[in-house]
């Protein structure tokens, strides 16, 4: 095992490559805490594989800021 207790308050469930690939790009400020992706081109596509449940994240709704912070640190810039 890899001394993990329980589960993750925040689990990426299911997506594809280009999903992935689409969240790495958005752009986040103060460690997370300011997505300034979401205003961009990427960030809306996102926004709709969430919608369209293309991109399903566990712990969206109870747990946003952990969220925040998971996107920042998958994030490339």
């Amino acid at each position: 095992m890899n001394d993990t207790v329980g589960l993750p308050s925040v689990r990426v469930i299911d997506t594809t490559g280009d999903q992935l690939l689409a969240v790495s790009q958005l752009k986040m400020r103060a460690g997370g805490l300011l997505p300034t992706g979401f205003f961009t081109k990427e960030g809306v596509a996102v926004i709709r594989g969430i919608l369209r449940r293309e991109l399903i994240v566990k712990g969206l709704i109870r747990h946003p800021l952990t969220v925040l912070r998971l996107i920042a640190l998958v994030s490339v810039e």
